[in-house]
This record gives C-alpha cells, sequence and structure tokens, in this order.
C-alpha cells in the first residue's frame, strides 16, 4: 500500500503507480486510489466559509488531491455530527462528482471493513490524467514550514508522560495562534518508564487530542516533535523552542534539544510521468 495524507502530495496515479506499473507489469494490481480527507480544514475549503489559514496555492494541492482520487475517505467520524456529515458528503459530492465517499474512524475503526473491501477491488486507472500546475504546487507546498525535533527531559520527580506530551502541543498551540500561523499538523511523542504517549494537533480551531496514553510517569523522558505550519522554517524552530523553553521552566525540569531541522520542501519533480 502507497499511503499519502491529503495537503503533502499530488499527482500520484501518474508519477508513481502507472509508471510502476508500466515497468513491473503484472507484479503491481491498481485497486482504487483513496484520498483521506481531514475534516477540519477540508470543511472550511469545501464550504469556503470562515478562515481557512491556507493560501490558493495551498488549497490548490488540496483540490487536485480530492480531483485524482478515485475513493474519498473522510476521517474522524466519530467526532462528527449529522450535520457536519451530511454537509461534506454534500460538498464532496457536488464538486467532485463520480467519486465514492466512505466515512471512516482511524481511531475507533468504524467502517474500516468496508474500506479493506473497497481496497481489495481492482479497478483500470482512468485513461485521462489530470492537468497539474507544477509551479502552483510548488509554491504550494514551500508555504509549509515543516519541522523535526527530538528533546530530552529530566527531573529529580517523576514526570506524568501523557499530561508532558500534551501541554507540549498546547504550548507551540498557543503561540501559533498568537502569531496568526495555522498548523497542517504537530504530532508530539513522549516515551519513557517503558511507555508512550502521542498527543496532537491537527487545526488551531480544534482542542489538543491523546491519541495515545501511556498512564505512566518517568524522570526521564524523550520527546520527538513533528509539525507542518503555514510558517517560514526559522519562525517555526523559534516557536517550538520558546515553546518548549518555557514549558521546561513552568514544569521545573531540565530540557536539552538533542536535534532539530526546519526546512520547506523542495520543488517536486517526478522522475516519471504518465502522459507526458
Amino acid at each position: 500500500i502507497l499511503a499519502e495524507p491529503v495537503g503533502s502530495c499530488t499527482d500520484l496515479v501518474a508519477t508513481i503507480a502507472i509508471p510502476m506499473m508500466e515497468q513491473l507489469g503484472e507484479k503491481f494490481v491498481h485497486s482504487p486510489y483513496a484520498v483521506v480527507l481531514k475534516p477540519s480544514h477540508g470543511a472550511k475549503i469545501l464550504s469556503g466559509e470562515g478562515k481557512r489559514g491556507f493560501s490558493e496555492k495551498a488549497e490548490y494541492i488540496f483540490r487536485k488531491q480530492l480531483e485524482e482520487a478515485e475513493l474519498i475517505l473522510i476521517n474522524r467520524v466519530d467526532e462528527l455530527e449529522d450535520s457536519q456529515q451530511e454537509s461534506l458528503r454534500r460538498n464532496v459530492e457536488e464538486q467532485y462528482p463520480g467519486r465514492p465517499v466512505l466515512f471512516i474512524s482511524a481511531k475507533t475503526g468504524q467502517n474500516v471493513d468496508s474500506l479493506y473491501d473497497a481496497l481489495a477491488a481492482t479497478s483500470s486507472p482512468r485513461g485521462e490524467f489530470m492537468t497539474v500546475d507544477y509551479d502552483v504546487y510548488a509554491e504550494g507546498e514551500a508555504e509549509l514550514g515543516w519541522l523535526n525535533a527530538t528533546v530530552a527531559l529530566s527531573t529529580e520527580t517523576g514526570l506524568p508522560i501523557d499530561s508532558v506530551a500534551m501541554q507540549i502541543v498546547d504550548t507551540v498551540r498557543e503561540r501559533l495562534i498568537s502569531i496568526d500561523a495555522e498548523p497542517a499538523h504537530l504530532k508530539v511523542l513522549c516515551s519513557g518508564a517503558d511507555s508512550v504517549a502521542v498527543a496532537n494537533l491537527v487545526s488551531s480551531d480544534t482542542p489538543t487530542m491523546l491519541s495515545v496514553s501511556s498512564g505512566a510517569s518517568g524522570k526521564h523522558l524523550s520527546v520527538i516533535v513533528n509539525a507542518r505550519v503555514c510558517l517560514d522554517p526559522e519562525s517555526l524552530k523559534k516557536t517550538v523552542t520558546d515553546s518548549i523553553a518555557d514549558l521546561a521552566s513552568k514544569l521545573g525540569v531540565a530540557a536539552e534539544i538533542e536535534s532539530m531541522e526546519s526546512f520547506r520542501p523542495g520543488r517536486p519533480v517526478p522522475t516519471y510521468r504518465a502522459g507526458n
């Protein structure tokens, strides 16, 4: 399975799936190409209402991904009211007709069996490939700063791992809101005492979620931070660095940033593209 979340790449059928099938033949069979839609941003973009947080060029990528889809998956159905589900379905079906829509929850497993059934089917790739403006694509990708960091936290008394993970995300979230920077995602994995907690944020107007609970405490914690934000890399780096320092001071712990890289993605240049 080749999987890629909405908002980070598009044109996968023409640049990966079809070239692999052409060069490797029967070793690969084309199943329906499914695209996962994140409701927090998707609802804003599709409805055209409210503050969406991203530019038209970034939204161009999002829309191209839905255009390319042969099956559209709307995740986090467990968090959506019936009216929200109906609105999303209506907007998707009106703007991207002919594509089945399936609501799923990766968290609870709702409708995952139906997804397996859909992916187990075989289908023929479309005879025509969508047009992609790679200049707009590159500019849209470059608007998001990427950050990866590892941090070591230590204290003489035990720290509740779940709380630390949540507080890191909350602290970064507050700083991003203060500078009007929209996160595409913010993920924190906090480990210690042979246990792991994961906290994440999917948009500025949603609360921090504890997706994996450790239920444990530890004196020495290892933290991994992964972020994609509509912000330049240096500002993103400063935001995360200052957030770690603030939280360390608040908790009275020692914090050491072991590694941190922040950058913009390079221009997408496919080696192969069917139809060219």
